[in-house]
């Protein structure tokens, strides 16, 4: 707003106490120090109910007492973000000729050929999410989900979730990928 006006353009309101409070606030120093206590306090008033963190690493993050989010002073070093232990690898000739492996996570992964999926592979006889891989309890866990053309293991057509052993041999539409166990049985 321009400071010579003394009356709002739009709804005529005397304006001339909101210019002073502004060129008062522009004049004072920002450079307050803020308390430890005040500092969670504003972060922690700073963000709704809404608001995502997944930008703000887990190790960085705690729930107070209200349930609201807060980011905690705790140092973190760019590229080392904690995540799930390598458990495993799935290794296909099928679709590159010198050899092709997927990482293996604790946790779940999605195979099929969407790329949301979190081994996603270019099979036009894959369905678009295919099957789900889950490691828990020191083992592999593979389950089809629905696919059109099925999930074979061992050349083994699977109906139901199936436990995986080390070497076993997994064919989702045309690719056929062998699963190695960081830790055999």
């Amino acid at each position: 707003m321009d400071p010579t006006w003394t009356k709002c353009a739009y709804c005529g309101t005397d304006v001339s106490a909101i210019n002073t409070t502004q060129e008062q606030a522009s004049k004072q120093s920002t450079d307050v120090p803020i308390s430890e206590a005040r500092r969670k306090t504003i972060v922690e008033n700073s963000f709704s109910d809404d608001d995502t963190f997944e930008d703000i690493p887990d190790n960085r993050r705690e729930v107070s007492q209200k349930g609201k989010t807060i980011v905690s002073n705790v140092p973190y070093i760019q590229g080392q973000e904690q995540r799930p232990k390598l458990v495993g690898f799935l290794v296909s000739f099928t679709q590159q000729i010198h050899g092709q492996s997927f990482e293996l996570r604790e946790g779940r992964v999605y195979i099929g050929k969407d790329p949301s999926c979190g081994i996603s592979i270019a099979d036009s006889e894959m369905s678009s999410e295919h099957g789900l891989l889950l490691y828990r309890r020191e083992k592999f866990i593979l389950e089809d989900r629905l696919s059109t053309n099925g999930t074979f293991v061992n050349d083994t057509e699977i109906d139901d979730k199936i436990i995986l052993n080390n070497y076993d041999r997994i064919r989702m539409g045309k690719t056929e990928c062998i699963l190695i166990k960081i830790k055999p049985d």
